[in-house]
């Protein structure tokens, strides 16, 4: 017996990174090994040397083949010698985790990814948002389908999954993952990214998928908003306005890794914080950084950072958060 294996990967793309994959046939019993790859054509090498390689590290079932086990491997990128590559981020966040001063943390993240669907004449504007939002209806929502069926792939492939609905703009959708640790938090968003762009692909399907922060000139942009705690937030809502202040303090450093052009979509407008300006508060959406109602009134829990956008690489931001919040010491260190 046989079975596939899907190799997926980060790339090099300039300002936005995005995913890759090639399919390798194996043995029923064999495991997932280290391939190489043509780093040349993914912005990761060169001509003359192009070799770079795939180190997989999660591994999914298969949404895509489900005859059989079949599987999803995702990949770290690797140069020969079995370093890091420069594009891989993800190496980084693990010397991160593996810091017993963030184990102790026992952080942990969620994300709300939005996207916007693309159709052949470009976004699916709207002139009535309020009707979008979380809208029922052929005449507000556009995409349900696909939404719909990305939920059950990310399921089916192991996805963590807290739930999905339909966004501001028609056209625009949000999924939710679960809160877990950083890796597998990161890996399995780029993991639901890369589910999302295959269930594109299907001929029944219309529209494209796009991840930039602003999508449409006049009206809300996409973001990633990122849920994080620790465990002293976690017991503790003192902790989480220590962790939002050490946040202030570093703001732009964060904005320059929350994704390329973002400053078109925090504009303090439109659900947003200015890009040049950090706010935090109590259930207020206008906010860099929000404290959910239900957090203040438990006295404890997480808060939600809005600044990310849609097109961010997950290891980035929640690497950024994991330095500012658990790993420096004091706000002078910044």
């Amino acid at each position: 017996m046989k079975k596939t294996v899907e190799y997926v990967w980060i790339d090099g793309t300039p300002l936005s990174s995005q995913v890759r994959s090639k399919t390798r046939v194996l043995d029923e019993f064999e495991s997932p090994k280290d391939w190489n790859f043509d780093g040349g054509s993914t912005y990761q090498g060169t001509l003359e040397d192009s070799d770079v390689i795939l180190h997989p590290v999660r591994t999914y079932r298969d949404p895509f083949r489900r005859e059989g086990e079949n599987f999803i491997a995702l990949c770290e990128v690797r140069n020969t010698d079995s370093t890091p590559h420069s594009t891989n981020f993800r190496a980084e966040l693990v010397t991160q985790c593996n810091l017993p001063v963030t184990k102790d943390s026992q952080p942990l993240f969620g994300f709300e990814q939005e996207y916007t669907l693309i159709g052949p004449e470009g976004p699916l504007e709207t002139k009535n948002p309020t009707q979008a939002y979380c809208g029922v209806g052929n005449a507000k929502v556009k995409g349900r389908e696909l939404a719909e069926a990305h939920l059950q792939a990310c399921m089916y492939a192991g996805v963590g999954m807290y739930g999905i609905n339909a966004e501001v703009l028609i056209g625009q959708w949000e999924f939710q993952t679960s809160p877990m640790d950083p890796i597998q938090a990161s890996d399995d968003l780029w993991m639901a990214r890369y589910i999302l762009e295959r269930l594109s692909e299907d001929v029944s399907n219309p529209y494209s998928v796009s991840f930039a922060p602003k999508p449409v000139t006049e009206g809300n942009g996409a973001g990633c908003h990122t849920n994080f705690s620790t465990w002293l937030m976690r017991h503790d809502i003192k902790h989480i306005y220590r962790g939002i202040e050490k946040l202030e303090w570093t703001h732009m450093r964060h904005i320059e890794v929350y994704g390329y052009g973002n400053k078109a979509r925090l504009t303090g407008t439109h659900e947003t914080s200015s890009y040049d300006e950090f706010t935090y508060g109590e259930s207020n959406r206008g906010c860099s950084v929000r404290i959910p109602d239900s957090v203040v009134k438990a006295g404890k829990g997480y808060f939600e950072d809005r600044r990310p956008a849609a097109n961010c690489d997950p290891y980035l931001v929640t690497a950024a958060m994991l330095r500012t919040v658990c790993l420096e010491n004091s706000l002078a260190a910044v």
